[in-house]
């Protein structure tokens, strides 16, 4: 089921990787500015001069200073990006320019960034070995980077099969990915990568963050089959999510709630993940399934002899 939807990756993607061109662009413009004050006030003070009878001479104006050009491996950066949005890219083009750019750059911290640009690049295909791979790469040039680690951390737990030799490994990469980032939110910095953020925005960061690892979590308990840690996990989910995820997050807590025969929890659950998740129809076609399903395991529960 991947009817899941995130709503923060482009804002924290806006400040991975372009933000020191932006700094450069903000600190030329200030320096810009500063230079029209400095030439107003001098031009105003040798107007009053010249009222006054002063022979002092006007202060020539000082010319603006234009933004410097980025730094090349930005300017490549923006490039890779731009192919990336083209709809006639392929993978094999990407794999290429991406393994060009880290070879031409090789101690670049922009590495970073291209390799998450190819990440989501390939998420949008379901390219997931690929996905899998530029996000790993991501993480070795940074650990501790925040879209990998959430989009591996929620996408393995997706991939992974009961037949897979290496499941209970993958789910333990995954479950630790997750745990990185709760980490990361709870000391969010309220300046990242030369931003100031306002109160309000690392706090929706942050509940952006718990949000997308407590469901993950949750998906991973369910899958070790460790359902009332699964509850705990979504529960938590559900008090951070945003809308878009809620419905998914109350789908999984209901099937770890019938799995412990909760079902008038379940029943809640389910009806939950209808209402909030109304126009998306795969979570309404399995959601009523799972209510009519309940409602089965009910009956059979009453009508099971007691003693």
């Amino acid at each position: 089921m991947t009817f899941r939807s995130r709503i923060f990756w482009c804002f924290v993607l806006a400040f991975v990787g372009f933000s020191a061109w932006a700094r450069a662009q903000n600190t030329a413009a200030a320096g810009s500015t500063g230079a029209a004050q400095q030439a107003g006030a001098n031009g105003t003070a040798a107007t009053k001069g010249a009222a006054g009878g002063s022979s002092a001479p006007m202060a020539r104006p000082h010319l603006a200073k234009q933004p410097p050009p980025p730094p090349p491996a930005l300017a490549d950066l923006q490039k890779l990006q731009y192919l990336m949005q083209q709809p006639t890219a392929t993978p094999q083009q990407v794999k290429q320019a991406v393994q060009g750019y880290c070879d031409k750059y090789p101690t670049s911290v922009y590495r970073e960034s291209a390799y998450t640009l190819a990440m989501r690049f390939a998420q949008a295909r379901r390219d997931y070995p690929d996905m899998l791979a530029f996000g790993d790469g991501a993480l070795r040039v940074n650990p501790n980077s925040l879209v990998p680690l959430l989009t591996l951390g929620s996408v393995i737990p997706q991939q992974v099969h009961a037949t897979d030799l290496n499941r209970d490994q993958q789910l333990s990469v995954a479950a630790g990915y997750n745990q990185r980032a709760l980490a990361i939110a709870r000391h969010f910095p309220t300046v990242y990568n030369g931003h100031q953020l306002s109160p309000q925005a690392v706090a929706q960061i942050q509940k952006e963050i718990r949000g997308s690892a407590h469901s993950s979590l949750g998906v991973i308990a369910i899958d070790r089959g460790h359902y009332a840690a699964a509850i705990q996990q979504l529960q938590q989910a559900v008090a951070n999510d945003n809308a878009q995820s809620k419905p998914a997050d109350y789908y999984r807590m209901g099937l770890a709630q019938i799995a412990l025969k909760q079902y008038p929890a379940a029943l809640a659950s389910m009806h939950q993940a209808l209402t909030l998740g109304a126009n998306i129809p795969e979570l309404q076609t399995l959601g009523k399934a799972q209510v009519q399903r309940i409602h089965h395991l009910e009956a059979g529960t009453k009508g099971t002899p007691q003693g």
